[in-house]
C-alpha cells in the first residue's frame, strides 16, 4: 500500500506513531513534500519484498503451483489503487496497474480500490475515530469521504475492468469502499457477467443488520464542502455484545453478496471495528447520504439505490468501453482544505465496555453464519459455501488497536497489556473456540448446526488455502 498523505499531515501520527510502529518520519516527510509519490512507495515496498525473497526468507507465490511446503509463502495484494498513481496524476494508474498485473515474477491476489483517505477510484468509508472532547489533533478533511462524490468514479470502473481481465485476474477486495460504491460494484458485476468471480473482504467486521433496518440516531447539519456526521444505533447480538454500525463494516446484504460469489471474509482483530467500546459517529459523503435517503428515527429509511444513483446508466458500460476509455478521468481534484477537526486515528478515549473481546469476535462470526444459513434455507447457498466463507484477516499492521486477551481470573475482564499478535494465534484459537461455544448457545437458529471444533479449524487453517487453491492459479 502507498501510505496516504493524510497520514503524513497528521501531527499525532507524524510525531508519535513512528516511536511505536514501523512508520518512519523520513518516509512521512518525503511523502508530505512530494519527494515520493504513492507509486514510488509501492515500488520501494515491492522491491523490499523481492530483496528479502532473494535471501531465502520466504517464498512469493505466482500461484498455488509455486507453493513451497515448510516455508513462509506470501500472496501479494495491494491496498488502495492509488498505489499505482505517479506524480499526483490519476491517469498513470491504469498503465502502471497493467504493467505490474502482467509482470512475470509475481501475481497479485486482490486489490482494494480505496483506503482511509480521499482517492480517485471511489468514495471511501470513514475509518478513523471521532473523539469525544474538543481537542483538535488531525487535519481530517482527507480522512473524510469526499462530500461531493457518489460511488465509483469512471477511473474506478476502468480499474475494476482491468483487474478482472484475464490472464492474471486480480480479485477485488470491497474493504474501504463506501456502501454506495459497494452496491454499485455488485450491480456492475451483474451487468458485466462477473457475478461468479469471488469477492474478498480482507479485514472486516459486521454491522449486525441490513441498511434498511439500521437506526439513524442523528444526522449532522450539512455545511458547504463538508460531510454529514451520522450517528447510528448499534445493533446488539444474541449474546449481548454490540456491533459497530459504521458503513465500514458489512451489512447483511454485503455478506449475502460475498457468500453468493463463494468469496471469503477475513475477520479483523481490531476491537473498535468489532464493536467493543464506545461507538462514535462516522462521516459519510453528503451526496451519498442524500442518495440513500437516510432519515432520523421515526422518519424511516428509504432504500432506492437504483433510482437514486441511476445504476442502469453510467455503470452499465461494457468492459470494452471501460478499457478503451482508460485515459479519461473526470474525477475532481482532492480538497486542499487543511482545517483541523476533532478526529483521531489513535483511540485515546477510555473504554466503557465490559465483557470478553473474544465474545465480540465470536458474535461477528456467528452473525455471518446466521445470515448464511438463512440463505441455505432459501436455497441460495450451501452449508459448504457458508462455513467456507470465514477466515482470519487480522489487519495487525501496527496502526490499529488489536483485541486484548481476557485475564485468567475472569473471562469478562480484559488485560490491556496482553493483546493479540501473530505469535499468539494458538492462544487466540483456543480462546475464540471457548467464546464460540458460549455465544452459540444464544443463537437458537445456529445452535446444533455448527460443529465448533471443525469450524474453527476451517477458519484458522483450511478456508484460506482452499480458497487460494481454487482462485489463485
Amino acid at each position: 500500500m502507498g501510505l496516504e498523505k493524510a497520514f503524513s499531515q497528521t501531527k499525532v501520527i507524524f510525531f508519535f506513531i513512528p516511536l511505536i510502529s514501523p512508520l518512519h518520519q523520513k518516509k512521512l516527510k518525503n511523502l508530505n513534500a512530494d519527494v515520493w509519490s504513492y507509486f514510488d512507495m509501492f515500488q520501494r515496498d515491492l522491491q523490499h519484498l523481492l530483496d528479502a525473497k532473494d535471501k531465502k526468507q520466504f517464498n512469493i507465490l505466482k500461484g498455488m503451483n509455486s507453493w513451497m511446503p515448510g516455508q513462509i509463502n506470501i500472496a501479494i495484494s495491494v491496498e488502495g489503487a492509488h498505489s499505482f498513481q505517479a506524480d499526483n496524476d490519476p491517469k498513470t494508474i491504469i498503465p502502471n496497474l497493467k504493467f505490474y498485473k502482467n509482470h512475470p515474477d509475481y501475481k497479485f491476489l486482490h486489490l482494494t480500490l480505496a483506503h482511509l483517505s480521499r482517492q480517485h477510484a471511489c468514495v471511501h468509508c470513514f475509518g478513523t475515530k471521532v473523539e469525544i472532547n474538543n481537542i483538535d489533533i488531525t487535519p481530517a478533511r482527507d480522512f473524510q469521504p469526499d462530500p461531493t462524490k457518489i460511488g465509483i468514479s469512471k477511473i474506478g470502473q476502468q480499474i475494476i475492468a482491468l483487474a478482472y481481465e484475464e490472464p492474471n485476474r486480480i480479485l477485488i477486495d470491497i474493504k474501504h469502499m463506501s456502501y454506495v460504491s459497494r452496491q454499485q460494484f455488485y450491480e456492475m458485476r451483474r451487468t458485466n457477467g462477473w457475478h461468479n468471480i469471488p469477492l474478498i473482504v480482507s479485514h472486516a467486521g459486521v454491522t449486525g443488520t441490513r441498511l434498511e433496518k439500521a437506526t439513524v440516531i442523528h444526522i449532522g447539519e450539512n455545511y458547504p464542502e463538508e460531510c454529514r456526521k451520522i450517528e447510528w444505533k448499534p445493533e446488539v447480538s444474541c449474546a449481548n455484545t454490540q456491533f459497530n454500525p459504521w458503513t465500514l463494516n458489512l451489512f447483511d446484504e454485503d455478506i449475502e453478496e460475498v457468500i453468493l460469489s463463494k468469496g471469503l471474509i477475513g475477520m479483523i482483530l481490531e476491537e473498535r471495528v468489532l464493536g467493543y467500546g464506545d461507538i462514535f459517529p462516522e462521516y459519510m459523503s453528503t451526496l451519498e447520504v442524500e442518495a440513500l435517503k437516510l432519515k432520523k428515527p421515526g422518519q424511516g429509511i428509504s432504500h432506492a439505490l437504483a433510482q437514486s444513483l441511476n445504476i442502469s446508466g453510467p455503470l452499465s458500460n461494457t468492459v470494452h468501453d471501460l478499457l478503451q476509455s482508460a485515459a479519461q478521468n473526470t474525477y475532481h481534484p482532492l480538497s486542499t482544505d487543511k482545517r483541523f477537526t476533532n478526529d483521531i486515528i489513535i483511540d485515546l478515549a477510555p473504554k466503557t465496555a465490559t465483557g470478553s473481546q473474544m465474545d465480540y469476535l465470536a458474535c461477528n462470526i456467528l452473525h455471518i453464519l446466521n445470515v448464511g444459513f438463512k440463505m441455505v434455507e432459501e436455497g441460495n447457498a450451501t452449508e459448504e459455501d457458508v462455513l467456507g466463507s470465514v477466515c482470519i484477516g487480522s489487519d495487525l499492521d501496527g496502526l490499529m488497536d488489536p483485541m486484548n486477551f481476557p485475564k485468567k481470573s475472569g473471562r469478562n475482564i480484559i488485560n490491556e497489556l496482553d493483546w493479540v499478535s501473530i505469535d499468539k494465534y494458538p492462544r487466540l484459537k483456543k480462546e475464540l473456540t471457548t467464546s464460540l461455544i458460549n455465544c452459540l448457545k444464544s443463537y437458537t437458529t445456529l445452535n446444533g448446526n455448527i460443529n465448533v471444533s471443525q469450524f474453527i479449524n476451517k477458519v484458522f487453517h483450511t478456508n484460506g488455502p482452499d480458497f487460494l487453491n481454487k482462485h489463485f492459479k
